[in-house]
């Protein structure tokens, strides 16, 4: 039977709006990219929501998005840095795109340094955001005299993750598991240019402003298939064996406006300290 032509646009209308609320987070996926994350995904580990650690996101592998991560984190002054934040004012320094940003976290006092870096922060999520984070990760860079080969960059930065101990990652109270299978290690990557009173020149790096690198990253990564709006806890820690640990809580209630955007003028001043050091921790 031949439906009439009204019958048939209502029809087709019908259908792009489902699949426009169907795909709506991620309208640059691939499809294969958009059936992991309409079904939420199980992460190939039995982890449901967890993309899998061998699966390509916007065209970007887990080990480039780690690359990516080290870019915006790079790319944010110290005073204002996601991972100088114990409260959780500066998580939406830098965000943007389909993909949100989570941060480990740095010793209250860089100068003393302490047994386990410790946050707990509140933030808002964008509905619709895929969530990204690092329970543990380095980056190496020819600009901090890491190598100059991309050899000597990946073993420089994998030797944190060689002694890496003690991984806890936790959605909502449900423990991911298998997180070796997560570590995911970056090719060449650039960051830069530098702000002023970047992470750098906040460990006593010389003459960092405005500089670029060359650079490889490894840790162990989780990506979320969008949360639903509402109210979320993600919990992760890890060790570099002895030498440091971190021990981070986020609550993510999702839903609202762009997130929420620190005030310059009353965050924690940038303070000297050894960038070496730092990089001994996990050498």
């Amino acid at each position: 039977m031949r439906a009439s032509s009204h019958g048939t646009r209502a029809t087709l209308l019908l259908m792009v709006m489902l699949l426009l609320v169907a795909f709506a987070p991620t309208a640059l996926a691939t499809n294969h990219e958009r059936e992991s994350l309409a079904s939420g995904g199980n992460g190939g580990q039995g982890n449901p929501g967890v993309l899998p650690p061998n699966s390509t996101v916007l065209g970007r592998s887990y080990g480039d998005w780690g690359g990516e991560w080290w870019k915006w984190a790079l790319s944010i002054p110290f005073a204002v840095n996601p991972m100088n934040d114990q409260t959780g004012a500066n998580a939406a320094q830098g965000q943007s795109g389909p993909v949100w940003f989570l941060a480990g976290t740095f010793c209250v006092d860089i100068n003393v340094g302490c047994a386990v870096a410790t946050a707990t922060r509140t933030c808002t999520v964008p509905t619709g955001k895929i969530i990204f984070f690092p329970i543990l990760n380095a980056e190496c860079s020819t600009f901090e005299g890491n190598g100059t080969t991309f050899a000597e960059l990946r073993d420089c930065a994998r030797a944190g993750g060689d002694i890496a101990t003690g991984l806890v990652c936790e959605v909502d109270g449900v423990s991911i598991g298998n997180l070796d299978a997560y570590r995911a290690t970056s090719g060449l990557f650039t960051w830069g240019p530098l702000p002023a009173g970047n992470i750098l020149e906040a460990f006593g790096l010389p003459n960092t402003v405005g500089a670029t690198s060359a650079a490889v990253q490894d840790g162990y990564y989780i990506m979320l298939a969008p949360l639903r709006a509402g109210p979320h806890t993600i919990h992760f820690a890890g060790a570099f064996g002895t030498a440091f640990a971190l021990d981070v809580t986020y609550n993510l209630p999702v839903g609202g406006g762009p997130g929420r955007v620190a005030d310059p003028t009353g965050a924690t001043p940038a303070t000297p300290t050894t960038w070496g050091q730092l990089k001994t921790l996990y050498r």
